[in-house]
């Protein structure tokens, strides 16, 4: 298993390279960088200028770029809706928006790029998810090219998820299993949709949420104090033979030394 931290997780400012740095003082093996909206051109992954500072902050810090994540999708720039969206056009938006975050994500030699699908976003129907499988396809090839894999958070339940990753047919689409919304927000079994989900599953967030979750950000939990079986879905997971990039997405606004302890507390659960 390899750990990284969400870039929003350390007290660094999003978006620099101090985020990075940090990620290596806290002892993580990477860090799985954030582009939120409105305007993701600010982030300095999106051009290649920034990206030659990120590879060079990374080399210092003893840090990979674990992956990078378009949160504008589901932030405002997603007014139109994106990839689900009723207009062709938007759709076609979206698409060369994610073709571009690729490139970014193979510029800084990321392994993945996860892709939300929340609020605005939200896969709700049939027609969602078609959508979401024909804009899929149309990327595959450009992912393939920039050995990046896509991975998809979503609210459905593990066979609809499933579906969809069937549907796409490469190993280039995955999705990532995020326990605390799972469980406290939708009221999945996380030890059953790891197993059903099994080798689909391209990137994991360790996260706890509280049950019934309050507002955010107060519905952040430490881990193993919410509603997630931390130790049950971690050994599922190693069932599956899953020992990519565990991500941890823990409370914010916190000092370092409380995201390192829950670093050691994840690497605990894994046996490492």
């Amino acid at each position: 298993m390899k750990y990284a931290v969400l870039e929003r997780t350390v007290p660094a400012e999003l978006g620099t390279p101090e985020t990075i740095r940090q990620a290596g003082e806290a002892g993580f093996d990477g860090i799985a960088l954030q582009i939120n909206g409105p305007d993701p051109s600010a982030f300095p992954v999106w051009n290649p200028e920034g990206r030659a500072r990120i590879r060079e902050a990374a080399v210092e810090a003893g840090v990979e770029i674990t992956s990078v994540s378009p949160s504008f999708y589901w932030q405002g720039w997603e007014a139109q809706q994106g990839f689900l969206s009723d207009n062709q056009f938007r759709r076609e938006e979206a698409i060369d928006a994610l073709k571009h975050i690729i490139d970014a994500a193979g510029g800084v030699n990321a392994d993945l790029v996860l892709i939300p699908f929340f609020q605005l976003c939200k896969i709700e129907d049939e027609t969602d998810k078609q959508r979401v499988i024909d804009a899929l396809g149309a990327v595959i090839g450009h992912a393939e090219h920039n050995d990046v894999t896509v991975t998809l958070e979503t609210s459905l339940p593990a066979s609809e998820n499933a579906e969809i990753v069937d549907a796409v047919d490469s190993p280039a689409v995955k999705i990532c299993y995020d326990a605390a919304n799972k469980a406290a927000l939708y009221g999945y079994d996380d030890v059953a949709e790891v197993r059903e989900l099994g080798d689909r599953i391209g990137e994991y967030h360790v996260k706890d949420f509280h049950e019934p979750p309050p507002a955010f950000p107060d519905n952040y939990a430490a881990l193993g104090e919410g509603a997630v079986d931390q130790q049950g879905v971690a050994d599922a997971l190693q069932d599956v033979g899953y020992d990519g990039w565990a991500v941890l997405e823990t409370e914010m606004d916190k000092p370092l030394e409380y995201t390192m302890d829950q670093l050691a507390y994840t690497k605990e659960l894994f046996g490492d």
